[in-house]
């Protein structure tokens, strides 16, 4: 799959914040935001909130230590602003992509 959007969010320490992330994509094209919970030795988000253009994709409740992966159909924009808080561990990470179907 082709990303128009990719990158590994790690929870720091200190309190939770948001990050926000712009990316373009190609309106009226179906997309899927792509998120993986954890990585290759790292910990799981147990706790996270993912908004698209202001619109809740997943929230807290979606996440646990057991939630390895997930797929989700997003409608996109010209341009895109993607929000991401992690209230985790510190060091808990996730990967997002979002690409065409």
């Amino acid at each position: 799959m082709i990303f128009n959007f990719y990158k590994t969010f790690v929870r720091a320490t200190g309190k939770p914040f948001a990050v926000a992330q712009t990316f373009f994509a190609q309106p009226g094209t179906q997309y899927v935001m792509t998120i993986v919970n954890g990585g290759s030795g790292s910990k799981h988000v147990s706790s996270a909130t993912i908004t698209l253009n202001g619109i809740d994709i997943v929230g807290p409740s979606d996440f646990n230590q057991n939630t390895s992966a997930f797929k989700i159909p997003v409608t996109v924009l010209k341009s895109n602003t993607l929000s991401v808080r992690l209230a985790s561990a510190p060091g808990a990470q996730i990967t997002i992509g979002i690409g065409p179907q």
